[in-house]
């Protein structure tokens, strides 16, 4: 296994820039993902780091290899980079069989007989298909085909292994019992890995890091926990689902501990507090934040839709009130949208209190699930 770091990386197209000076690393044996929209970059990175493409600037390292700076003039062809690689149709060979796929990396690298059986053999049964080892890919299904093709890039025994989507092209029961495999797998053999993705479950539940990126650039870096407790801003709290963004005013400046604070604001620890009042509504919130923030600021409120309680639309301590326009029943609970003047509300509640469409209700807001965000 090797690390990989990925340094001031720019690539254009025709349409404009894909990558603005993307800088990415991974430790050895750490599993990291790209998540993001389409379009955003992830894939360009992945296809630069494995010599796919030739990005426009910056250095590519593997471990202390440089395997591409133009500065230097490196640029080490896909073959001698020593990655494994698998893509979101798989590109299996169709004519051959599961254990002929998997042994076709060790075929190019002239492994001997004895040597490329026991190792078929072991990969069959890491990924679980050694009653599949004689069927040819038009037989398999394709979570069974996507363990081939992880296999196959597992073979030659990578340095890193890159994935480009690899599990959305699977239903979503597919989908979870592969995440599992995935976790699995990166335990038992401790490989580095890059996992690029839109999906932002695979996101929060397969990597150690989470990488979210946007029109060719890093927004944040972090655990799932980290990004997903503490967004950086609108765009990072949007897409990795947190469910109410309202614009809003600072009332009362913010305050740190003396611990929390930092030159940068990106590295201070979310541990200060601010007093807003979202746009339209008649009481404040008190927020975390990690920005410095002042009297009359505008800002952004980002909320969980977790975070906020039903109540009674009289009681005295309520936050806001809305009425509701639609319940939806998601399997442990309850997600309800209300409307108050032109905002939409969005609230998972549990069985306990489940209002019905047209009911005017009070909501109270938990300060731990609120982040008051600059942009």
């Amino acid at each position: 296994m090797t690390s990989i770091t990925i340094n001031r990386l720019e690539k254009s197209y025709n349409t404009g820039p894909a990558l603005a000076g993307v800088n990415i690393t991974a430790s050895e044996g750490e599993f990291i993902a790209l998540l993001g929209p389409s379009g955003c970059g992830k894939t360009t990175v992945l296809r630069c780091l494995a010599g796919l493409e030739d990005p426009d600037g910056g250095e590519i390292r593997l471990g202390d290899r440089i395997v591409y700076s133009p500065i230097d003039g490196v640029k080490v062809p896909v073959q001698k980079r020593g990655l494994g690689l698998v893509f979101q149709n798989y590109a299996l060979w169709p004519h051959m069989t599961v254990a002929e796929n998997i042994s076709y990396p060790l075929k190019l690298r002239r492994y001997q007989t004895a040597v490329k059986r026991s190792r078929v053999d072991e990969l069959l049964d890491l990924v679980g298909m050694t009653e599949y080892a004689t069927r040819r890919v038009p037989e398999l299904s394709g979570g069974q085909q996507q363990r081939v093709a992880l296999a196959r890039a597992l073979a030659a025994r990578p340095e890193a292994l890159l994935l480009d989507e690899p599990l959305s092209n699977l239903d979503a029961r597919r989908r979870q019992q592969l995440r599992g495999e995935l976790r699995r797998i990166h335990r038992d053999l401790g490989g580095t890995i890059v996992y690029v993705t839109h999906d932002r479950v695979e996101a929060l539940t397969l990597p150690d890091r989470i990488y979210v990126m946007n029109n060719g650039r890093v927004e944040q870096t972090g655990s799932p926990r980290e990004v997903f407790t503490n967004p950086v801003n609108t765009f990072v709290a949007d897409f990795i689902g947190i469910e109410n963004i309202f614009e809003a005013t600072v009332t009362t400046d913010s305050t740190f501990d003396a611990s929390s604070v930092s030159d940068n604001p990106s590295d201070r620890a979310v541990r200060g507090t601010v007093t807003v009042r979202p746009d339209g509504w008649n009481t404040d919130i008190t927020a975390r934040t990690a920005a410095v923030l002042h009297s009359k600021d505008r800002i952004h409120l980002a909320v969980k839709a977790s975070s906020i309680q039903i109540r009674d639309a009289t009681d005295d301590d309520i936050h806001h009130a809305g009425v509701v326009n639609d319940v939806t029943y998601i399997g442990d609970g309850y997600q309800v949208t209300l409307t108050t003047g032109d905002q939409k509300i969005v609230i998972v509640t549990d069985d306990s209190r489940i209002p019905s469409v047209g009911d005017n209700v009070g909501l109270v807001f938990d300060q731990h699930g609120a982040l008051a965000l600059k942009s």
